[in-house]
């Protein structure tokens, strides 16, 4: 009898501290929304188990929001030789809203370069001579500025389908996508007009 009494007071407590460990996990975020207003040419993210979206827009200063903790600083956002680098340094556990969305102002980088770890990342008609995407569990997706025929491109998905193929040309323009658990759906803006004009005709 007395064995039975102790194994349901430690299964009490074991599950009281689990209890108070998911709590504290639940309450400890908050949503953050940073603005930089010095010049940039590129983007360089490193994030861990979070969404990014990269968008451009008719704005002057670069807009960033993201979730960070209340207790201690999980980002480090500063800008080196006119690069935004923006990276995560710890995971954000049972947090709801853990989205990183970039706003750019509409012109040409040199660099947009997103490595995430569980999460899709997602492009909205951004212009860059360099890409580099990649995710370990998530898709690729999105339209670029430009056409497909202009880039040098190198795509990667061990268990995913893809809309892109390799085409390795000499060119300044290089696309780099990778996934190993998702899919891969690039496109280009003047691709669609070209299909839509064609269409228009027939």
């Amino acid at each position: 009898m007395k064995k039975v009494i102790m194994s349901i007071l430690m299964i009490g407590v074991l599950l009281g501290m689990t209890g108070c460990i998911v709590r504290d996990d639940t309450t400890k975020y908050k949503r953050e929304t940073r603005k930089i207003s010095e010049e940039i040419v590129g983007l360089e993210i490193e994030d861990i188990s979070s969404d990014i979206q990269i968008l451009s827009e008719d704005i002057e200063d670069v807009l960033i929001e993201y979730t960070d903790s209340v207790d201690e600083q999980l980002y480090t956002i500063e800008v080196d030789n006119k690069i935004l680098k923006v990276a995560k340094k710890k995971t954000t556990v049972n947090n709801e809203e853990s989205n990183v969305i970039i706003k750019l102002p509409s012109k040409i980088y040199s660099l947009i370069s997103v490595i995430t770890t569980n999460g899709d990342v997602e492009l909205n008609k951004i212009k860059s001579t360099v890409y580099r995407c990649s995710t370990e569990n998530g898709d690729i997706r999105g339209i670029l500025d430009g056409k497909k025929k202009e880039y040098s491109i190198a795509v990667e998905t061990e268990n995913g389908e893809s809309n892109l193929k390799d085409s390795l040309i000499s060119s300044e323009n290089k696309l780099e996508m990778k996934t190993q658990n998702g899919d891969v759906d690039i496109r280009f803006t003047e691709d669609r007009k070209s299909t839509r004009l064609n269409s228009s005709h027939t």
